[in-house]
This record gives C-alpha cells, sequence and structure tokens, in this order.
C-alpha cells in the first residue's frame, strides 16, 4: 500500500550511513512511518511552544486554572474549594506550597482503589520516585498525565531535534533518518496496590510499546534478560554492532 511505498522511498533516498546496518524491511517500515508523523507532530509542536514562550506568564496561569477546574468536584477540590479559584494569585494565596505528607492520606485512598479523590479520570499505576532524599515516595498517574507528556514533552523534543542536529558533512541531508538509537532501558520489577495498581518507575519501558522496539538497537528479545547489568552489557554490545548508530538514549 501507500505506506509501504513511502518506506521504500525512504530507504532508497536516505544515504547509507544513515541507515543502521541493523535494520530488516519491518523496522525500516516502522522507523519510516513513525519519523513521518512524529516530524509533522513535532513540527507542530515546537511551534506552539514558541508561541506560548512569547506569553509564558499567562499561558502557565491558563494551564492552573485548567487543572483547578478539571480537579474541583473531586474530593481533594472539594475539600479545598478548588472551584473558587480565579487567579494565579488566589491559588497561592488559598493554596499554599505544600509537602507530599500533606497528600499521604488521598494517596492511601487511590491505592485501595478509590476514585475521583483526587483527579477525576483513571488511575494508570502509582510511581515511585528515586528515594533520593531518603525514602521512596508514592505519586498517583492519571491517564491523562500520558497525554501531555507526549504532546508537551516529547513532541517537542523531537521538534527540537529536527531543528538542530545537522550532518556532519551535508547541511541539506536532515534529522529524522533511519538510525536506531541505543536506548539503556529495562523492563521494572513492578509490585501492585492493595486495588491492583501497579507500582513502580513512571518512566518508559520495553512493554510500553513493542512495535517501537524496532526503533533501538537492542534486539526486543533481549529485553527479557531481568539483570540489570546484564541487559547494560547487552545495549553496548548491540550498539558497538551498529556502524551507523544514531542515539544513546
Amino acid at each position: 500500500g501507500m505506506t509501504g511505498a513511502y518506506a521504500l522511498w525512504e530507504y532508497c533516498n536516505t544515504p547509507s550511513d544513515q541507515i543502521s546496518s541493523h535494520h530488516n524491511p519491518y523496522s525500516i517500515y516502522v522507523q519510516s512511518l513513525t519519523n513521518l508523523a512524529m516530524s509533522k507532530l513535532g513540527s507542530s509542536a515546537i511551534r506552539e511552544f514558541r508561541r506560548e514562550c512569547q506569553k509564558s506568564a499567562s499561558v502557565n496561569e491558563k494551564l492552573l486554572l485548567h487543572l483547578l477546574d478539571r480537579c474541583k468536584d473531586t474530593d481533594y477540590g472539594k475539600e479545598h474549594n478548588l472551584a473558587s479559584i480565579r487567579s494565579r494569585e488566589e491559588f497561592r494565596y488559598k493554596h499554599p506550597i505544600t509537602t507530599h505528607e500533606h497528600y499521604q492520606s488521598y494517596i492511601s485512598r487511590i491505592c485501595n482503589g478509590e476514585t475521583n479523590v483526587m483527579f477525576p479520570d483513571r488511575t494508570r499505576m502509582i510511581a515511585t520516585t528515586s528515594g533520593t532524599s531518603g525514602t521512596q515516595n508514592l505519586i498517583p498517574v492519571p491517564t491523562y498525565q500520558r497525554k501531555v507528556f507526549f504532546t508537551k514533552g516529547i513532541a517537542i523534543t523531537f521538534g527540537s531535534l529536527q531543528n538542530g542536529v545537522k550532518h556532519r558533512d551535508n547541511d541539506k541531508i536532515k534529522w529524522p533518518n533511519l538510525q536506531k538509537s541505543c536506548k539503556l532501558m529495562h523492563e521494572p520489577k513492578f509490585k501492585y496496590s492493595p486495588s491492583g495498581l501497579k507500582v513502580g518507575p513512571n518512566s518508559s519501558s520495553p512493554k510500553d510499546n513493542k512495535h517501537l522496539l524496532q526503533l533501538y538497537t537492542t534486539p526486543a528479545v533481549a529485553f527479557d534478560v531481568q539483570s540489570e547489568t546484564e541487559l547494560l552489557f547487552l545495549h553496548a554490545l548491540y550498539a558497538l554492532l551498529d556502524k551507523n548508530l544514531g542515539f544513546l538514549e
């Protein structure tokens, strides 16, 4: 179909030093279409981001009020009268800076399966902090978070890379290309809350999207290795075997 023809065109028009030596026809297909979709999304996201930077204070206040409005009918929102807040200054006055301890009773309720406690949407998981301050803290993660992270984080990063990554010899050759990345990640060992919510790190993991593993030098089967040390060795091994490696992530 059209998508296969586009992937073939992309392959034929990409310089050989910009194509991973680990590719096969399917991985070229996946990376070509991923690049196409992310290029359009990234270009749009970076333009919007630059516009918003010109009026960052008002954009931040608008976002704050939007989040307060989303959560005003939750238990936390009602108990703290979020519906009455109409400005950034009013928020600072009515809801002073808090610590994690302030939210612990609400987080415990979410871990036990209660809904509409702190946010209206479904709880995707319970994230854990790194614990560098002494103890790990739990942070409920709504489904809305992943959408925001993708559209306001990953897409903008991709757009920035499109504008910033240059070929070492030819300025006419643009990124993204068909180079793979070495992504230093492993499948974490999750725990579960009393209600069955997954508890662990909120960073990306191999099982998030198995199709996207085609973008990385490390083969999908290697992510079944449970030892972090051994998997890091495999990441390094397959990265070194790819003479046209693109990125280390």
